[in-house]
């Protein structure tokens, strides 16, 4: 499936072009998404892409408050890394980057990563992100709110005992250090 877009008016009426605006039409579909708004009347969206195999990898599309694309046609890939990433969670800092954290299996379980990305569509920190939490077991759901700072807090789903799961939470700063 392909992902579009569409600005919906207060008044209940479209803004764009009558079907969306494309954000990704690449080849092997698209997966779940997350979307926040940028604060200029546009938006970041993030998905699960399955164009380089059998695992989806994170892009990500900026797509202007006029419904102009900003970014590479058909997103940007977060983590260049084949391995399995799903479920990405989007902030948006008071500097104007997005911070995206997702589940990667890189490891050879699901741990949780994170990307800054300029206004520019650039990659801030290293590239396929920075590990936020790889203790090597399940880690789910991953959710990220501002620390203030221009940095992150991100939450997840942790099964570091088999039997249930607790919540975990870690910060990161602007520069992509794990701070607790």
């Amino acid at each position: 499936a392909d992902i579009y877009a569409q600005h919906v008016s207060a008044a209940g009426q479209v803004t764009w072009s009558t079907n969306g605006v494309p954000v990704c039409k690449a080849e092997k579909g698209q997966g779940i998404t997350s979307m926040i708004a940028d604060g200029k009347g546009g938006a970041i969206i993030a998905w699960g892409d399955y164009r380089n195999g059998v695992y989806p990898n994170i892009y990500i599309q900026h797509i202007s408050a006029s419904g102009a694309i900003k970014w590479n046609p058909n997103g940007l890939a977060v983590c260049p890394q084949p391995n399995f990433q799903h479920l990405p969670a989007l902030l948006i800092n008071s500097e104007g980057n997005t911070i995206v954290t997702w589940e990667d299996s890189r490891n050879g379980f699901l741990n949780i990563y994170a990307q800054m990305i300029g206004d520019d569509g650039k990659t801030k920190w290293p590239t396929g992100g920075v590990p936020v939490y790889t203790a090597g077991h399940k880690n789910f759901l991953p959710t990220i709110i501002s620390d203030g700072e221009d940095g992150a807090i991100i939450a997840w789903l942790d099964y570091r005992r088999d039997d249930r799961s607790d919540i975990y939470a870690q910060k990161i700063n602007k520069e992509g250090l794990v701070k607790w």
